[in-house]
């Protein structure tokens, strides 16, 4: 993109923004703040003791999980959705948070990375540990009732409740006290998306920068993860009704199209001095879904040149449980990008196919 087509997109996605922010979004997003600050300073904290050992670094891992709705009514009673769980954005918070432990895409042996993770979640989606305990069997909760030291049941039925019990205490751990590495951050609508993703691309990008400077354990590049379902069209909050739509008439809708963001977050939100010619500290990887697949590889492609992501996971409607195609910007001297890295959890796989893929952007992350 040209330095005139990320203004020109950006002042119509800033336009977008001014029309369909609500109070309510406004409100949820000052606390948010506060909430992320507060993480950020967690981690100022952690990374002044970490340089008076020299060993743990710090890496800041941002990923959108879940669908955005669009709601008709400005009391909104009925909305438009999409059939997004999370669940993808919910396994790869806990595949990035496993290798605070591992460090095995890092080569100095003396020193860890410590990963840290951002969730800006849709408020239905599945959370992560929080899914395990959400998807148990009863006879897995009940087994799981009296802890670790208490399970009973069949041996099936054990092992499932350690794994219950294992997913509380890892939410416990990781979201509260000094050891937290995971902040929650939930969004609901379309525009509710976008006002809380800029808010937080902007705070992390400013914070990065101000590491750079300061500290050594910072890791000075950041990674965003743009999982999240986003709704392509929405209902203008100036042709909706106030209160709940009624029948029995039939209902048309006629819906506006969604601002492309992508290059304004790439060059814009994610770069500390709000302008395209400064180099981005962050790793950028999206998310391409169809139902088509002779057109996955040309969308693919298409959002990797276009926007320059740094990946793009693309994957079909039929079977992106399962498997998923990796897409990685080409590095120099090459020109083009290579072929894509292509990824399943298919049963004689040795780690499940969300493992791969956080692997996968870790080692794009530490070239």
């Amino acid at each position: 993109m040209t330095n005139r087509d990320v203004h020109r997109d950006a002042a119509v996605v800033e336009e977008f923004l001014a029309l369909e922010t609500t109070p309510r979004t406004v409100s949820e997003t000052q606390v948010q703040q506060e909430q992320l600050n507060a993480f950020l300073d967690h981690l100022t904290d952690k990374a002044s003791e970490q340089e008076q050992v020299r060993r743990d670094r710090i890496r800041i891992v941002v990923i959108t999980s879940g669908g955005t709705s669009v709601p008709l009514e400005q009391n909104p009673v009925r909305f438009v959705s999409n059939f997004s769980t999370g669940a993808r954005g919910a396994k790869l918070t806990e595949a990035f948070l496993s290798h605070n432990t591992s460090g095995s895409v890092d080569s100095a042996e003396s020193q860890r990375t410590i990963t840290v993770v951002i969730l800006l979640h849709a408020k239905s989606a599945k959370l992560p540990f929080r899914r395990i305990v959400d998807d148990a069997s009863p006879a897995a909760l009940r087994a799981a009732i009296g802890g670790e030291s208490d399970l009973f049941g069949t041996p099936a039925e054990v092992s499932e409740a350690r794994g219950v019990v294992n997913a509380i205490l890892n939410f416990e751990r990781l979201t509260t006290g000094k050891a937290k590495r995971l902040l929650l951050l939930p969004f609901d609508s379309v525009g509710d998306y976008f006002f809380k993703l800029r808010a937080v691309c902007q705070t992390i990008s400013a914070f990065q920068a101000r590491q750079d400077t300061i500290s050594s354990v910072i890791s000075p590049s950041w990674i965003l993860i743009l999982a999240a379902a986003v709704s392509d069209y929405f209902l203008p909050m100036a042709r909706m009704g106030v209160h709940k739509l009624s029948g029995p008439e039939p209902l048309q809708l006629s819906l506006d199209a969604v601002p492309k963001a992508l290059g304004v977050i790439r060059h814009i939100w994610c770069c500390p001095t709000s302008s395209p010619t400064t180099t981005t500290q962050v790793v950028l990887v999206s998310f391409k879904l169809e139902t088509d697949p002779t057109v996955l590889e040309q969308k693919a492609l298409g959002n990797l040149h276009k926007y320059q992501c740094d990946a793009v996971v693309a994957n079909l409607l039929s079977t992106y449980q399962r498997e998923v195609w990796l897409y990685t910007a080409p590095v120099p001297p090459c020109e083009e990008a290579g072929e894509p890295r292509y990824m399943s959890s298919m049963p004689d796989v040795a780690i499940g196919l969300d493992e791969q893929l956080a692997h996968a952007i870790l080692c794009i992350h530490q070239k």
